[in-house]
């Protein structure tokens, strides 16, 4: 039996984005207009939202993407609970 032939491809150009104390480098790129960054009030996370209908998740600390949550529409918004521990977002149709 053979294994599946891979496709391989160079990796995704990674965008930076500049906040006042810190570089943080998305494994993958913002295709489109970041709309808001929010900061979480507790943690060093922040959520981006953006046009290109992705709500992405970091985290400064270990400068990594924690999550990304795609959208039917473009990202107009977003923010935290009070504990952090809930993240909303709100899109246009």
């Amino acid at each position: 039996m053979t294994a599946p032939a891979l496709a391989i491809s160079s990796p995704p150009t990674p965008s930076l984005i500049l906040t006042q104390h810190f570089l943080l480098k998305l494994l993958i790129p913002i295709s489109d207009a970041i709309f808001i960054i929010q900061f979480a009030p507790n943690s060093n996370n922040l959520l981006i939202s953006s046009w290109d209908s992705n709500l992405r998740l970091c985290n400064l600390d270990a400068s990594v993407d924690r999550l990304e949550a795609n959208s039917e529409a473009a990202l107009l918004d977003c923010c935290f609970s009070e504990d952090d521990s809930v993240s909303f977002s709100v899109a246009s149709v």
